[in-house]
């Protein structure tokens, strides 16, 4: 079974988002959790990454995450709404607490 790791990045996201999204943001993780490659590959200067997209009253949502397949770690970089998602996860620079 595969371990979530949350970036600094993922942990501001999910904070700045409304508690309503904040809880479905940890019910969608755990269906990342137990299914990591279940998430699309993204491509182009995203190659190696996965998207996550989920619905919550009316608005498109994303968890960008990389797995880590020897250590069994799935690390989630960012999460949010898709308006300017692709650029934000483009130019961000990630680090773990």
């Amino acid at each position: 079974m595969y371990r979530l790791e949350n970036s600094n990045a993922a942990k501001k996201d999910i904070k700045n988002l409304s508690k309503d999204v904040q809880k479905e943001i940890i019910k969608q993780l755990e269906i990342i959790e137990d299914y990591p490659f279940n998430g699309e590959k993204l491509k182009g200067n995203l190659k190696g990454l996965y998207k996550y997209v989920f619905s919550f009253k009316g608005t498109e949502y994303r968890i960008a995450y990389e797995i880590f397949v020897e250590q069994k770690i799935i690390l989630i970089l960012m999460a949010g709404s898709r308006e300017n998602f692709y650029k934000r996860l483009k130019y961000s620079k990630f680090s773990l607490a």
